[in-house]
């Protein structure tokens, strides 16, 4: 199989120009050679860092925002993350609400969007739902 640049060569040679967006895709989103479909390495170690991937401390103060927002409403309450990653924030502020009040994150279905096949799949084993 050629490689991602030769595909996206042969593609604008087809078609003409891409968008900054078209090729983006390709470059994070590609099944076979993009970023993601790859292993990203997210974290302190890998490629960049973001703040779920440092400390759950972000999912915890979202989580309290979240639920002094959102208590008066009627249930069930959705809480949609796009662009999931792994999961782990949405793990995390799981933990969060259910530390601090279990009968309100019974009321609340997680809901992760995730554009790469990869994370869908790391999404699907820690057990959060897709759309």
């Amino acid at each position: 199989m050629p490689s991602l640049p030769e595909r996206l060569r042969e593609r604008i040679s087809r078609e003409g120009p891409i968008s900054f967006r078209e090729f983006m895709a390709a470059a994070l989103y590609d099944p076979d050679a993009g970023y993601y479909a790859r292993g990203a390495a997210i974290g302190e170690p890998g490629d960049f860092a973001t703040s779920p991937a440092i400390s759950p401390a972000f999912a915890g103060a979202i989580a309290a925002r979240f639920r002094r927002e959102t208590e008066r409403f009627e249930e069930p309450i959705d809480f949609v993350e796009i662009g999931a990653g792994d999961g782990r924030f949405l793990a995390d502020l799981a933990a969060s609400l259910a530390r601090e009040d279990p009968s309100f994150a019974s009321r609340v279905r997680l809901t992760a969007v995730e554009g790469s096949a990869s994370a869908r799949e790391r999404l699907a084993r820690r057990g959060l739902p897709g759309p």
